[in-house]
């Protein structure tokens, strides 16, 4: 026995290459809006997960960042910078209303060659984009529609839409402020949900253009009537505008036939946030995929009609893991291999858009014609994110038997339909970036 022991040891560990993508650049906001908090006041974090990096296993393998993690942790920096013990002088942003710095990421592990990515994190001082008010378009599919965007937490009691929790955020400010830090989101589709904010619950609402099943070959050539030019056929700003305008751009109520859409009626006049965006999000190429043309084609019909216009394109990752053995307490359907079909396929599609997007706008250059690829696929938990629901063992909340809590898949596509946790994580990059875009343009 001891023999058979030794020659297991000695045989060496054989380490692959393996192809991955990673980030460009991830955001995150440094609050300092009451500075008697000194730093300790709805600070927040971003994370990437190891997950997403890898397309194509089929069983788990020795593979961790750097740091012996699944996930690398970004936050913005505020430092102390004196020995006054009860009101020190802090430093928010090492002084800068944005900070952009680059931190080296390594990939290692016993079944894979070491190697290293770069990625920007692009922070934020909060305060500084006070007084700005970005109208934002969300356009998607079901996932913007946020079907299945609840927690266990709550009983499933509330939506967790990526918006809606973007929109906390700015309330928040807003609150913490006393005055400014106001978003809009604008959309024929309204989500709503009940903030507890110091002890006061608040109602949240925000509008969308997120359409279940939708593709983003439909919404480039006129298949979402409420986009559809009647002059070219394809999608169009100017001609959602001319159909449901309900706003003029200060986000002001219009009074019906002052300038309101030839589709707005006393009925909905009330119910439809509509007036030209600031910003608009393209979320769309769960349902079957689409070509840099496609894209390309999009982004150019948005840019002609506003050239100042700025667009962020983002993508969904189906949510699961390639490391079931650092997820105990989720079944084996969380696992992506364990689904080829809805899960395991759409990771892939997924991946590869990524890398195709992210190539083409992922850069200083595309940046700089306001442009942007935001990281939603790689800011989102992995297992944690799969809708699902608790399966515990009975005796699972009595403190010496805590791991027997335990989680199923459980919905319609459970893993395309991302979870409340996935959302949070999506509206805090969208909350981050519209800050920093706003804090660019000062």
């Amino acid at each position: 026995m001891k023999q058979n022991v030794a020659d297991l040891q000695s045989v060496p560990c054989t380490k692959s290459p393996m192809p991955h993508i990673a980030p460009y650049k991830l955001y995150t906001v440094c609050n300092d809006i009451i500075a008697s908090a000194k730093g300790h006041n709805r600070n927040y974090s971003a994370a990437i997960y190891l997950d997403h990096l890898f397309k194509g296993l089929t069983s788990e393998k020795h593979i961790r960042f750097g740091n012996n993690s699944d996930k690398v942790v970004f936050n913005a920096p505020i430092v102390v910078t004196d020995s006054n013990e009860l009101s020190p002088a802090v430093t928010y942003n090492s002084g800068v209303n944005v900070l952009e710095t680059t931190k080296s990421v390594t990939i290692t592990g016993n079944d894979i060659v070491d190697s290293s990515f770069n990625v920007v994190h692009a922070s934020t001082l909060n305060s500084v984009t006070a007084n700005v008010k970005p109208r934002v378009l969300c356009i998607g599919d079901s996932i913007t529609y946020a079907e299945l965007a609840q927690i266990n937490d709550d009983n499933h009691l509330q939506n967790w839409a990526y918006h809606l929790i973007a929109k906390e955020f700015f309330m928040k400010d807003h609150i913490d402020a006393g005055s400014g830090h106001e978003c809009l989101f604008l959309g024929q589709f309204k989500k709503t949900r009940t903030m507890n904010y110091k002890d006061v619950e608040y109602p949240v609402t925000t509008h969308h253009e997120g359409i279940r099943g939708i593709s983003l070959s439909s919404y480039l050539n006129g298949g979402v009537a409420a986009f559809k030019s009647d002059t070219t056929l394809k999608f169009s700003i100017d001609a959602w505008l001319a159909k449901y305008r309900t706003m003029d751009d200060t986000g002001t109520r219009l009074t019906l036939g002052s300038g309101t859409g030839s589709l707005i009626t006393s009925g909905n006049l009330n119910e439809i946030d509509v007036c030209t965006p600031t910003h608009v999000l393209i979320m769309l190429g769960a349902n079957g995929g689409g070509t840099l043309a496609q894209y390309q084609e999009l982004v150019n019909i948005i840019k002609t009609e506003y050239p100042n216009m700025i667009i962020g394109i983002t993508l969904s990752d189906a949510a699961g893991t390639f490391f079931p053995s650092l997820h105990p307490n989720f079944s084996e359907k969380t696992t992506i291999w364990n689904d080829t079909g809805a899960q395991g396929s759409r990771h892939n599609q997924q991946y590869d858009l990524v890398s195709m997007l992210q190539t083409e706008y992922g850069n200083a250059t595309s940046e700089a014609n306001g442009i942007y690829f935001l990281p939603f696929y790689f800011v989102q938990p992995t297992a944690e994110s799969v809708s699902m629901r608790r399966v515990d063992l009975p005796d699972a909340n009595i403190e010496l038997t805590a791991d027997n809590l335990y989680n199923d898949a459980y919905g319609w596509h459970a893993s395309t339909h991302v979870n409340g946790i996935g959302h949070i994580n999506w509206g805090y990059q969208l909350y981050s970036w519209l800050k920093y875009t706003i804090a660019k343009g000062l």
